[in-house]
């Protein structure tokens, strides 16, 4: 995907590419259901989301994280879970999002750039909420994961985000990409000063149990 969010020519290759290798795939896995429209008609698949570390991403009491961080205690944070550069993100959007609320509440936007994949529970947890407000998305494992860590998330209706998020009382899902219905969710969020019940929802996607039903299908496709 170019920097204008649309797809180059290599993009489009890599697309037909992939369409004829899943015709002479023996099986052929989908990391979510909404994909399957770009398979060719017929092809049999499987769904299995990636997995989650949930020993390395759960909840951490804010104060602590911020502490371990050098976070201020008292501003109101949000995390954007990627490098601003990466135009498929539209870091500008989500930046127009809180600014939009400046009247409102001081917020600090916290971008995620070459943070090891390690400490990346600590920003998920010592922030308010997480803002996803990008343009193309399969199934991103960051939102599960900030899920686990019982993060609010706040995000445009991309890839399958949707699935996890609804399930979460406390998370926001924008049913448009305008800048004041994602300011909105965001203040809705940060007015309810709590965090969710997301581990649960994402429970059955422990790195163990996606492991498993990885191994079954390499399994039936050698047989």
């Amino acid at each position: 995907v170019g920097r204008t969010g649309r797809f180059t020519l290599a993009g489009k290759l890599l697309g037909y590419l992939s369409r004829h290798v899943a015709r002479r795939a023996q099986e052929v896995i989908l990391v979510s259901p909404h994909l399957a429209k770009f398979l060719p008609r017929g092809v049999k698949y499987h769904v299995l989301p990636g997995g989650i570390n949930l020993e390395l991403f759960h909840p951490i009491p804010m104060a602590e994280a911020r502490i371990r961080l050098n976070l201020p205690p008292d501003r109101r944070l949000v995390l954007f879970p990627a490098d601003p550069k990466n135009p498929i993100k539209r870091y500008p959007l989500a930046e127009a999002a809180c600014n939009y609320l400046e009247s409102e509440v001081e917020l600090e936007i916290i971008p995620l750039i070459n943070i090891p994949h390690h400490k990346v529970p600590e920003y998920m947890n010592a922030c308010d909420l997480m803002l996803l407000t990008s343009k193309h998305e399969g199934s991103p494992t960051v939102v599960k994961e900030a899920l686990a860590c019982n993060t609010p998330i706040v995000s445009v209706d991309v890839g399958d985000v949707k699935k996890w998020i609804s399930q979460v009382e406390g998370c926001m899902l924008c049913m448009d990409d305008e800048v004041e219905t994602i300011s909105a969710a965001i203040k809705q969020v940060l007015d309810r000063h709590q965090r969710v019940n997301g581990r649960k929802v994402v429970a059955p996607l422990s790195l163990q149990n996606t492991i498993e039903k990885i191994i079954s299908v390499y399994t039936a496709a050698v047989k």
